[in-house]
């Protein structure tokens, strides 16, 4: 197991707090795979790609006057793959409403320091099963 990836999540996030997007992005690797939660609202299928990877998460960061997502709990898994229980939430533009955290999961496989796939889930356990490991 690796404990380094589940550093390298937590710093990527972070990062984020304190440097914002671009300097989160930094963490994926150029040919980044990713896939978002299948059948949501946002779901465009596989994203290959860092940039692709900024833009999906620019078009969820664009719908916010203030967005966040906050790391609730990161599991070391094996020697790549990290789970990770998340919170998103921010401030609408539309509304100025505030939406209080919306808990997601998702897998990151994480290389050489650099997060180079994973996706979406929207529970903890789906994103455990995915992984190999019971919910």
């Amino acid at each position: 197991m690796s404990l380094e990836n589940v550093e390298v999540i937590k710093s990527a996030y972070e990062t984020w707090h304190l440097d914002g997007l671009e300097a989160f992005t930094e963490y994926w690797a150029e040919d980044a795979r990713w896939r978002s939660i299948v059948g949501a609202p946002d779901d465009r299928g596989p994203i290959h790609g860092r940039a692709a990877v900024r833009a999906f998460i620019e078009d969820w960061v664009d719908t916010f006057a203030e967005f966040r997502v906050e790391v609730d709990e990161l599991i070391d898994v094996d020697e790549e793959n990290v789970v990770a229980t998340l919170r998103y939430g921010g401030r609408t533009k539309q509304g100025d409403v505030e939406l209080p955290g919306t808990p997601f999961a998702a897998i990151f496989v994480v290389r050489d320091g650099q997060i180079v796939g994973g996706g979406e889930y929207e529970t903890l356990g789906e994103a455990l099963e995915a992984a190999g490991l019971s919910g």
